[in-house]
């Protein structure tokens, strides 16, 4: 209002506004530019901050880039000198992921965070058939191979991280041993070296190189880890004990027989045993010889100390007759002997060699003793079993020239 010396007077409304700049406060990663306006003032407008180190703006545009980490503050200054100032423009780090291991195994999980940056966060797998991501960081391996997991922020701003995904594969898949045996084992698809174990060592032992030794009866898995820890394991293995089988093609023999054993099964080489050295006797070569009748068990060991079933054989006397039984021939005659029964050829021998002439193999007998003389004739087999003997007399009965 304004008024006169004669005092008239006038007024008018005058508007006085506020200059107001925009965003009041805002938070920026490094790199990230952000751009200001001001309203309500005389342009053209400056702008400036009041912390070079963290960011800088564009004094006519107003356009601030984020530098550095940590705080300032914004002030435009209109024509007219007034001025307005923004509250803290907070500057943060790109996000960085934080990961455990980088080296996982099929079928693992591991989760993955990340700090930094603004959120919220998106995660991603660059080959999700290898391992895929959710949305938290929570990483899922799927197959052998490698993978880029990255993260980005709520601007744009990404860190990554390569995970390599591997299995370790246990060779052979065995299904079963028996007690004494050893196998060689592998590992494939890890990093050497790897570390051996057996899930029960009353069952097995495996050594620094992979040899699996069956040890008891049971079941037993093999494990390898590699260099990252990464693991496989074998299929279960049924450890038996040690069948050896004994047999021969007859569950008999005559005294001064042979008949030849067999052993399979176990470690060989074996080593054998009858219960009774009066009735048989075996070698190292498994062939039994009978001794005398009756019955002898056999019995195989192999080199581990496991033996097999006893096989029980019969021993059977061995009977040699001699036709004729009794004969009188006459001096100068010839009489012949048969043997039967035993293993031929046959010896034939003479008790009384004044008597009178006795073939050995053929069993032909010449009467040549005096009238009257006595003589026993003896068998005795290929296998030295001695038969029945025949008991022969001298008679004198005329032939021709001889009376």
């Amino acid at each position: 209002t304004a008024t006169d010396v004669n005092g008239i007077s006038g007024s008018t409304q005058v508007t006085v506004t506020q200059l107001n700049l925009s965003p009041n406060t805002a938070t920026l990663a490094v790199g990230q530019t952000l751009q200001f306006t001001a309203s309500d003032g005389v342009v053209p407008y400056s702008w400036s901050v009041n912390n070079t180190a963290v960011a800088s703006i564009n004094a006519t545009t107003g356009l601030l880039t984020a530098t550095n980490l940590g705080a300032a503050q914004v002030t435009v200054t209109d024509n007219t000198g007034r001025t307005d100032s923004s509250g803290d423009i907070t500057v943060v780090d790109t996000p960085v992921i934080a990961i455990q291991d980088p080296v996982m195994r099929v079928g693992g999980t591991q989760a993955l965070s990340a700090a930094g940056g603004l959120t919220p966060y998106t995660w991603s797998s660059s080959n999700p058939t290898v391992a895929s991501v959710n949305g938290s960081g929570f990483v899922s391996t799927l197959a052998a191979g490698t993978t880029t997991i990255s993260v980005f922020d709520s601007v744009g701003n990404s860190d990554s991280v390569s995970i390599a995904v591997r299995t370790v594969t246990v060779t052979p898949q065995l299904q079963a041993m028996v007690i004494g045996d050893s196998v060689q084992f592998s590992a494939t698809g890890g990093t050497a070296p790897f570390i051996w174990s057996v899930s029960d060592a009353s069952v097995a032992s495996i050594d620094a190189n992979g040899l699996l030794t069956a040890l008891g009866q049971g079941s037993v898995q093999v494990t390898a880890v590699d260099a990252d820890g990464i693991s496989g394991t074998s299929t279960t293995i049924a450890v038996n004990a040690v069948t050896i089988t004994v047999s021969a093609p007859s569950a008999s023999v005559s005294v001064g027989a042979t008949l030849q054993f067999t052993a399979s099964g176990g470690t060989a080489p074996y080593t054998w045993l009858v219960d009774d050295a009066v009735v048989a006797s075996i070698d190292a070569n498994g062939l039994l010889r009978g001794l005398a009748g009756g019955s002898v068990t056999v019995t195989a060991t192999d080199v581990n100390g496991d033996s097999g079933i006893s096989v029980a054989v019969s021993v059977s006397a061995v009977t040699i007759s001699v036709a004729p039984n009794t004969a009188d021939v006459n001096r100068f005659a010839w009489q012949r002997f048969f043997a039967n029964g035993g293993t031929a050829p046959y010896a034939f021998s003479l008790s009384n060699p004044n008597a009178g002439f006795l073939n050995s193999s053929t069993g032909w007998f010449r009467a040549t003793g005096a009238t009257g003389a006595t003589t026993t004739i003896v068998v005795t087999d290929a296998d030295g079993n001695m038969g029945e003997s025949a008991t022969v007399t001298v008679v004198n009965q005329c032939f021709g020239m001889h009376c």
